[in-house]
């Protein structure tokens, strides 16, 4: 029997089947700064991408100013990157016992699709995926149904233009955070588990920006209907923190040069 796609009958998605990597959900209070949600300000982002297209009665100083309003360069905005709990320990954080530095990864998986599309020498860093999930009955021509897993995938990512001015913190081989801090065993053992990393980022504009898609048809033997969106931003990290307690305990900035 020959295994073709299936037509797939519209289904509702249940906020409630919306998931992401396993992340405290306690607040984090009295910070010097304000903290943006990744999915919201994501989909705010390419919506002014959208409007912030020239309007033909528009001068092209028009146009910049109403853009910069809209996006400006030199704001610093705020995301908190997700820690991967049901990580092994190694993949979470480290310690050396020699110079009292401990080193807390953050930021999540990344899809093949996300690391190949970000720009050359750029480094991708997602703060957030979000998964929805659903079924359906599927039908092909030949009036064989089968009940259908539909997966919808949404990659947030940050394509880093100036991982040089932090390195040893962007981990360009494992495309995460690596956040240091120096301090003494016991303390570390205390916070490490809600230890959160934060990276404050400006953009160059809309122009550096791009929506990528791949959607994998179920089949009669393989009736998993995945759909991935990626969403990459170039970004410039101005400022990375580690927080405990509620309180910056760890600050980077550029190095200078």
């Amino acid at each position: 029997m020959a295994t073709p796609s299936f037509a797939n009958t519209p289904a509702v998605i249940d906020p409630a089947t919306i998931t992401a990597p396993v992340q405290d959900n306690q607040a984090v209070t009295d910070l010097p700064f304000e903290v943006e949600e990744p999915q919201a300000f994501f989909e705010k982002f390419f919506n002014g991408k959208i409007k912030a297209k020239k309007d033909p009665l528009e001068t092209e100083t028009e146009h910049q100013e109403r853009i910069l309003k809209e996006l400006p360069t030199d704001h610093v905005y705020f995301f908190e990157l997700v820690r991967l709990k049901n990580a092994k320990p190694k993949d979470q954080y480290d310690y050396d016992m020699k110079s009292g530095i401990l080193t807390v990864f953050a930021g999540d998986a990344l899809s093949d699709m996300a690391k190949e599309k970000s720009p050359p020498k750029a480094i991708p860093i997602c703060p957030l995926t979000v998964f929805k999930r659903d079924n359906y009955d599927g039908t092909n021509s030949q009036g064989a149904s089968v009940n259908v897993r539909r997966t919808k995938i949404y990659e947030y990512v940050f394509n880093v233009m100036n991982d040089r001015d932090f390195s040893g913190i962007v981990d360009s081989r494992g495309s995460r955070i690596a956040m240091k801090a120096a301090i003494d065993r016991e303390k570390a053992k205390a916070i490490i588990d809600d230890a959160r990393v934060f990276v404050g980022v400006q953009f160059p504009g809309y122009g550096n920006s791009r929506i990528d898609e791949r959607h994998d048809d179920p089949t009669f033997d393989d009736p998993r209907d995945t759909m991935l969106r990626t969403f990459g931003i170039n970004v410039n990290i101005a400022e990375v923190d580690l927080v405990a307690d509620n309180a910056v305990i760890a600050s980077a900035k550029p190095k200078t040069k």
